[in-house]
């Protein structure tokens, strides 16, 4: 649920101080205005990005094998054993930014204080509909991991009994409102005649509302062991399951207002607006990771070993016996934004003078 917060409330404050000074002024009124348009986003890339781990190819259990210690273990093993494929790590995607603010389409309320035939206060409240979507940079390289952990694998596997490797991807849709609570001194470039320019200045919070898209990457391989003949036990099934969840985090941000317009009085009561504003404000987009490994074996007891270097080692979940199996990540930090975000809104609209 979106909170008004305490850089609105110091406009407001502002607001309420700039009004009360006027009210001996001889020209007093107020205006109500409903207005439409669309807005501009701006996406910088500039941020701070880094992984779980020790980056290296030593580490003996991993949380995953589609990022980080797991991508750098399975490939240096595949190397190795002589084998030419390679998983494509999701590092990249981990260390930027996974979405970009689309532009769309806004709608608006502003309520206004005349306080001089220069000066007019006001707090307008808008809602953008541009959402935020995954990138086309990590759409692709999420189906260069998601296909390369089938490629990595299978060659492995494949003298095993009755193996399977499937990897899945799901990357969500685009979600992910804004809303501008701002005030704003506007000052009349003319006071005089039906059309008025002026220049608008001014501060507020800008929140997201809706949540964010995410990305998931679930792969799985399962294969049997044989046994000589005559061992009166099972033969144990090893089945493994990595699964990885990306998502965004955006945080509420303060933001500066700078613009410009101007009003046409149809009437002394009504009129029409159009108005341009940048808003400027951090950039608060994080990217975020999540990994649950899983490991079992049917019946509980069996381990494999690979002898590659460095082994790769299939047993039970919870345990160090299996490589995936480090400890799960929980809603890591990889990539913190920085840098100037700018949304410039145009927009139309009709306003009612009382």
């Amino acid at each position: 649920m979106w909170s008004v917060g305490p850089v609105p409330r110091f406009v407001a404050v502002i607001l309420v101080c700039a009004i009360a000074a006027s009210a001996s002024a001889a020209d007093q009124s107020w205006e109500v205005e409903v207005h439409g348009g669309y807005m501009l986003s701006s996406n910088p890339s500039s941020g701070t990005g880094t992984l779980p781990g020790t980056n290296s190819a030593s580490a003996s259990t991993v949380p995953s094998w589609y990022f980080g210690d797991g991508a750098l273990v399975l490939n240096q093993a595949l190397t190795s054993i002589r084998l030419n494929q390679s998983i494509v790590a999701l590092d990249p995607v981990l260390k930027s930014p996974f979405v970009e603010r689309r532009s769309g389409g806004g709608v608006g309320i502003r309520i206004g204080r005349v306080l001089t035939p220069r000066f007019t206060a006001e707090f307008t409240l808008d809602e953008g509909f541009g959402g935020l979507e995954v990138t086309p940079t990590s759409q692709k390289a999420i189906e260069a991991t998601r296909a390369s952990f089938v490629t990595a694998w299978s060659p492995v596997l494949s003298g095993r009994q009755s193996p399977t490797v499937t990897s899945l991807a799901t990357i969500g849709d685009r979600e992910g409102r804004q809303r501008f609570a701002t005030g704003a001194l506007l000052v009349n470039l003319a006071i005089r005649g039906r059309l008025k320019p002026y220049a608008a200045f001014g501060a507020g919070l800008v929140a997201g509302q809706g949540g964010a898209p995410v990305a998931q990457l679930a792969g799985s391989y399962q294969f049997g062991l044989a046994l000589p003949p005559g061992i009166p036990i099972p033969a144990p099934i090893f089945h493994e399951t990595d699964t990885v969840t990306v998502r965004s985090s955006v945080d509420n941000a303060f933001t500066g207002v700078l613009g410009g317009g101007f009003k046409y009085a149809l009437s002394s009561r009504w009129g029409i607006r159009a108005d341009v504003r940048d808003y400027i404000s951090r950039n608060s987009v994080d990217t975020v990771l999540t990994a649950t490994p899983s490991s079992e074996t049917s019946p509980g007891t069996g381990v494999l070993i690979i002898f590659s270097t460095p082994p790769l080692r299939f047993g039970p979940s919870g345990t160090t016996l299996s490589t995936l199996g480090g400890t799960p990540v929980a809603a890591l930090t990889t990539f913190h934004g920085t840098g100037i975000r700018n949304h410039v809104a145009g927009a139309f609209g009709l306003f009612l003078r009382f």
